[in-house]
């Protein structure tokens, strides 16, 4: 068996000695402190070549992927230390220390086979529209609450990630299995629902949340104080609101 791996690696890396003697001046001729990197990625344990492997280096950001034979190559890179991380599908996320101070630097990357075990959650995740930006707060500004199946009293606040457009944000929150209520809300939007969401483990449940401007000029406030280990709700508690514009207290 060994032997028969040996047999598979071996012409790869032949393959990969002509392409260094023969393209390697035509690669990174004539320009002090660059040249190019050409590395394999393979089977830790059957030593076959992996195609279509993504490969990273450091904080560049292009991706290099490996061609039939598992090969990929990196031209005009500066001399120096970089860390090369290889993403394959159905392996485990490779990273390796790479020490480039040569023309022709060559790589190899074995990569472990990825352990898929059960999942035992689930992921709810979705996008929050804002239908304008008010004083400056965008979708980053909104939370959405998610409460339900973890526990009677089970409450958490959620961020949400504004994207390339202030109006729009999205969140993603990993819970087990279970019935869950989400809300969603901004500055000067009104308070949506989603009604109840149930979750099974390895599913991923997609809510959305479109919120509407609220007239500011003519409205109020309404809310539950609730105790917040037990749930239950407290009577006759004071609540202060603070106009953040008019920094008076109501």
């Amino acid at each position: 068996m060994a032997k028969n791996r040996f047999k598979t690696i071996l012409p790869i890396m032949l393959l990969l000695v002509f392409i260094i003697t023969a393209f390697g001046p035509m690669m990174s001729a004539g320009q002090d402190g660059i040249g190019f990197m050409v590395g394999t990625v393979y089977d830790r344990d059957e030593k076959f070549p992996i195609a279509g492997a993504a490969v990273f280096l450091g904080n560049n950001e292009s991706v290099w992927y490996t061609n039939d034979e598992g090969m990929f190559a990196i031209p005009d890179l500066e001399y120096g230390d970089y860390n090369l991380t290889v993403y394959a599908k159905g392996y485990n996320l490779t990273t390796i220390s790479v020490n480039h101070r040569s023309n022709g630097t060559q790589v190899n990357v074995p990569m472990g086979r990825e352990i898929i075990t059960p999942s035992t959650t689930g992921f709810i995740t979705g996008r929050v529209f804002l239908e304008a930006e008010i004083h400056g707060h965008d979708a980053g500004d909104a939370v959405v609450y998610v409460t339900g199946a973890v526990g009677a009293a089970f409450s958490r606040m959620l961020d949400v990630h504004v994207s390339d457009d202030p109006l729009i944000g999205s969140y993603v929150v990993e819970l087990p299995p279970g019935d869950y209520d989400l809300s969603a809300w901004a500055y000067s939007h009104h308070v949506r629902h989603s009604g109840t969401v149930s979750l099974s483990a390895g599913s991923v449940e997609h809510v959305d949340f479109h919120l509407e401007l609220v007239d500011m000029h003519n409205s109020g406030l309404a809310g539950n104080v609730t105790d917040s280990d037990s749930g239950d709700p407290i009577v006759d508690a004071v609540v202060v609101a603070y106009n953040v514009d008019e920094a008076l207290y109501y």
